[in-house]
């Protein structure tokens, strides 16, 4: 029996690994890829073959993943985004909320950073709000207050960790006009 090892990947756009031609055949259980382009989503996947046989177990749960930003940096266990984000606006603002689950590939995020902006864009550099992330959460929200009335303002919500932030630009937007309700004094109902 002589056993070596198909190694095989993806082109690095996120798809599932292509086990129809590998990429390298090794008789020992290391490798070493040469430079991958950035940024990327890369999976690699290793089955062992027997060449005397000529047969090849099939497996699909031995992969690692590897996620390189633009500027080539390992970013794998970035957090995934949030999602269903949603805005609610109040008397004194407007009540951003929404929904984060951890996928098998990403580890927890620590927190969310909360960017606000109007017409001219969101502003990426400053978060106005910051909310912790807990295991036992799925719904989150944070407050805004001291929004101009007559502007239009965008939200977005990103996770993150002590390896990166992640980077989804999806947006509520909103139109912020205060309303000031006076008090009822005498109410009065006839039939």
């Amino acid at each position: 029996m002589s056993i070596t090892y198909n190694v095989y990947w993806n082109s690095g756009n996120g798809e599932p690994i292509n086990y129809a031609n590998p990429l390298a055949n090794l008789s020992t259980p290391s490798f070493e890829t040469g430079t991958l382009v950035a940024p990327g989503d890369y999976l690699f996947g290793v089955r062992t073959f027997d060449s005397d046989t000529n047969l090849e177990e099939s497996n699909t749960n031995i992969r690692v993943r590897l996620i390189l930003n633009a500027l080539g940096r390992d970013v794998t266990g970035r957090p995934s985004p949030p999602f269903a984000l949603n805005c609610r606006l109040t008397n004194s603002g407007a009540q951003i909320s929404w929904c984060h689950r951890t996928t098998w590939s990403c580890l927890p995020p620590t927190g969310f950073r909360v960017y606000l902006g109007t017409s001219a864009g969101v502003d990426y550099s400053t978060p106005v709000n910051l909310v912790n992330y807990s295991d036992s959460i799925f719904h989150y929200t944070a407050d805004l207050i001291n929004l101009v009335s007559g502007l239009n303002y965008s939200v977005c919500v990103r996770a993150f960790n002590a390896i990166d932030e992640e980077s989804n630009i999806i947006l509520s937007s909103f139109a912020f006009r205060q309303t000031l309700f006076s008090q009822v004094g005498n109410l009065t109902i006839s039939r």
